[in-house]
């Protein structure tokens, strides 16, 4: 008999739900403060934790990281956050993850994993 071990905790049908859970756990194994999905505009899609910067951050994305990834430090109202920014293609559009907290290799690791649950959520 085959068992099959779902490793997911949380699941949601809603799409804006489910791509919040998506960034919360990857942020947590990551162990960054917080990760926020933008669009090509600069507007959150989705983030892991209700954070005033979240939209500051979102903004960063298609400027900072048009083309490739990009890493290094924000200068949020805040102060200057650690931050990676990774462009990847999500239903024919241009969407930026955005991790805040960190630039180790893991949080790289946790991005690419983040943006598989991405695509597999919106369906791209």
């Amino acid at each position: 008999m085959l068992v099959f071990h779902e490793r997911r905790r949380r699941r949601s049908t809603v799409a804006q739900e489910a791509l919040t859970f998506q960034l919360d756990a990857c942020s947590r194994r990551s162990g960054v403060d917080y990760m926020v999905l933008a669009d090509q505009q600069g507007f959150v899609i989705a983030r892991s934790r209700d954070v005033g910067e979240a939209e500051e951050v979102a903004a960063y994305g298609p400027f900072l990281a048009d083309r490739k990834p990009w890493s290094g430090r924000l200068p949020c109202e805040s102060g200057p956050r650690d931050a990676c920014i990774m462009p990847f293609r999500a239903r024919s559009q241009n969407v930026y993850l955005c991790a805040v907290g960190s630039q180790s290799r893991r949080v790289s690791a946790e991005m690419l994993h983040a943006q598989c649950g991405v695509r597999r959520i919106l369906g791209s």
